[in-house]
């Protein structure tokens, strides 16, 4: 956790974002008493990681030449229903 008081957090507002982006809690105080909170708006900033393309290569469907394509596959797919 962070804690910023509200003087500090006028010069050092950027830094305060940059923690809280990063999953830690920041908390602002007046007085030293905790008056507010800044968190990510958006959830996934703190747990986003790097995709692991080699993972994903080997585990790719390949079509066969003559192979229906994805758009034509899904096309009969929901014609099926």
């Amino acid at each position: 956790m962070t804690a910023v008081h509200l003087v500090e957090n006028t010069t050092r507002l950027s830094e305060a974002i940059d923690h809280a982006i990063s999953g830690d809690r920041v908390i602002i105080l007046r007085d030293g008493m905790p008056i507010a909170e800044i968190t990510p708006l958006i959830a996934e900033a703190k747990t986003k990681k790097p995709v692991d393309l080699e993972w994903l290569r080997a585990r790719r469907i390949k079509v066969a030449p003559g192979g229906k394509s994805a758009s034509e596959t899904l096309e009969m797919l929901r014609n099926e229903y």
